[in-house]
């Protein structure tokens, strides 16, 4: 089954992806390689924040059976990322304890902060519109971010470095401010305003959501983004940024299906039994293993050339890297139903612990390894570890009957 708006986010936020990833060959011959280490970095640091500053609440929006309740956790979604965006960023880069190379202190923090806030905004009001099943709005806003994006970061691109965060810092605050606008125009949904008591109720009542959803998110963000930062501190500015691009070509289907299929399925999920809609994810699940290998198989092997080619000779580094990271991208795909259905179940405590084993697995010998300056084979052993971890926890979840390891 085909959830209602799934496939209308899916196109729209695809297409998004698509003039992304069409501007690559032009963006990686305009800037170096060091350039995408400094925006790579800035990114890595809001990916870690913006999952997780909005108390992971916005997961509850589309699920809650009460418009009311819907309309308190808006308020106190947007209430805690406008709070805690700041802090978290300079607790993260407190830990990181290095910046970019060209890229001063203040201006890391400050567009690292500015971005935070607002692209935990457009998390916040896509799962708002997707109660009432709003998907064109979401889709549109996705095209508009990244169009804008790219066409200012190829016209500011005499400034270097600067120009790819001057451009994505743009770009969001664009989609932002259409979510927003959107939001406070619709007359048949209004916002309102929601007494303080109700904002309470709603946070102690969907309490689960912060206390396991915010260090399963986080630790998500972490299992992926920590490597760049890594990279800054134990290699160079210019790895960082090959690693950067490879991972955020190869993340970026991944990232629109998960947005889709999460904001499909959560209002979903509620109408069907509890073996059918387990049995959808594990549908689901396969069917992206299946669809995975061959372009695992190819980036593989001709990583290194396809690259170079279409990006252009400076980024061979970025094949080899992308032929690697593709094994534990392969594993993030086919895990997304298997999230999707135990976030619907309530069963946060489940994934944290799943979260946690497996960002543990991948960093305990990869973090060595980056130490001493093996850099490719601490990425090779990244990969694997998540590709074997992401792959237990979907057989375990999906397929408990067989297993009996499902709540363990």
């Amino acid at each position: 089954m085909i959830p209602r708006g799934f496939t209308t986010l899916l196109l729209g936020s695809g297409l998004a992806q698509v003039i992304s990833i069409a501007a690559l060959p032009i963006l990686g011959r305009l800037y170096d390689p060091t350039s995408f280490g400094q925006l790579g970095a800035v990114m890595a640091l809001v990916s870690l924040s913006a999952s997780v500053v909005h108390g992971r609440y916005q997961l509850a929006i589309p699920v809650t059976k009460n418009d009311d309740e819907a309309r308190a956790l808006l308020w106190l979604t947007s209430g805690l990322t406008l709070l805690f965006s700041l802090p978290f960023i300079l607790l993260l880069a407190s830990f990181v304890g290095e910046r970019p190379d060209g890229l001063s202190t203040m201006a890391f923090l400050a567009v690292a902060t500015l971005m935070t806030f607002l692209t935990a905004q457009i998390d916040v009001f896509s799962y708002w519109r997707s109660r009432g099943g709003r998907f064109r709005v979401s889709a549109r806003n996705a095209l508009t971010r990244n169009l804008v994006s790219v066409v200012l970061q190829i016209g500011l691109a005499t400034i270097n470095g600067f120009g790819l965060m001057i451009g994505i810092l743009i770009g969001t605050a664009s989609a932002a401010c259409l979510g927003w606008y959107d939001a406070l125009k619709r007359d048949d949904r209004p916002i309102g305003w929601v007494p303080l008591r109700d904002v309470i109720g709603v946070a102690r009542k969907y309490s689960h959501f912060a206390l396991f959803g915010v260090p399963q998110g986080w630790l998500a963000a972490l299992s992926w983004n920590a490597m760049p930062l890594l990279l800054l501190r134990f290699d160079t500015t210019s790895t960082a940024g090959q690693y950067w691009v490879a991972y955020r070509l190869l993340l970026a289907p991944i990232t629109v299906f998960g947005a889709a299929y999460r904001q499909a399925m959560l209002p979903l999920f509620p109408k069907l039994e509890p073996p059918n809609a387990q049995a959808q994810a594990r549908q689901h699940a396969l069917l992206l293993a299946l669809a995975g290998i061959i372009p695992m198989l190819l980036l593989l092997i001709y990583g290194k050339p396809i690259f170079e080619t279409v990006i252009g000779p400076k980024w061979g580094e970025a094949g080899i890297l992308a032929g690697i990271l593709s094994i534990g991208i392969l594993a993030d795909a086919f895990k997304v139903p298997t999230i999707c259905l135990l976030q619907f179940q309530g069963k946060q405590r489940v994934l944290l612990i799943w979260e946690a084993f497996i960002v543990t697995s991948r960093y305990a010998i990869a973090v060595p390894l980056l130490m001493v300056g093996e850099t490719t084979t601490a990425v090779t052993v990244f990969a694997i570890a998540g590709a074997i971890g992401w792959s237990l926890f979907s057989l375990v979840q999906l397929w408990p009957r067989n297993l009996h390891l499902a709540d363990a």
